[in-house]
Parts: C-alpha cells; structure tokens; sequence
C-alpha cells in the first residue's frame, strides 16, 4: 500500500495529525467473538490489516476499494447493540472486509469504529 504522510491544517500539532487516522475500539466486542478472534490462526493477519487501516483517514478508510465499508440493514444471525452503548455513538451498525471471509462489524462515531463482531466464517453475512 502506497505510504504517505498525513498532513494537518497549518498551525495543528502532530497531535491534531495523529487524531485525523482511523482507530479501532474493541470496548463493544461480543465476548464470543472476542474468545474466536483470540483463539483463531487468522489473528495475525486480522492485526496487521487493522494496523494497515490504522494508517489512513476515516474518509479514506471507507473509500478504499478492499474495505468495502458499508452500512448493514441487515444479518443473517441478529448482532444485538451492546446495551451500554454510548449515546454519542450512532447505533447504526456498519461492516467492513479484512479478507475474502473475514468481515468486521461495529459502529462509527467521528474517526472511530467501536468493534462488535469480528465474523471470522460469514456467520453473519
């Protein structure tokens, strides 16, 4: 993937360009999904993609071809919300792609994506 250097408004701090990248937030993870993901062989693989992601902005996160971010209606197995969900977190629930098989679905809020399952075999989809 092509590198380059995330460059802020003038005036802003490294801070403020750190704060532009995507970041991932298992806070909301089903405690299933939680226990497949530690205990699968595509660990690995799963962390270097999310660190990869990691590196671009939110918008260029969702735009870019092999995420497939995307809004989801529906599942084919119910994805319950978290009840403790923060109300400045939108409840819609979104997926994106890691791999051929592997989707990720969670909730946004600004640059953040609140991880709820990590569907290692298209349980859900």
């Amino acid at each position: 993937m092509n590198k380059r250097k995330l460059v802020a408004p003038a005036g802003s701090t490294a801070r403020a360009v750190a704060a532009l990248r995507v970041k991932f937030d298992f806070r909301y993870v089903t405690k299933a999904s939680k226990k497949a993901y530690e205990r699968s062989d595509k660990k690995a693989g799963i962390d270097a993609k999310l660190k990869e992601y990691g590196e671009l902005t939110f918008k260029e996160f969702r735009q870019h071809g092999g995420v497939r971010f995307k809004y989801v209606k529906h599942t084919r197995k119910p994805i319950p919300k978290p009840p403790n969900l923060s109300s400045d977190i939108s409840p819609l629930l979104y997926s994106f792609r890691i791999s051929g098989k592997i989707r990720i679905f969670g909730y946004t809020k600004d640059n953040s994506f609140f991880v709820r399952v990590i569907d290692l075999n298209h349980i859900y989809t």
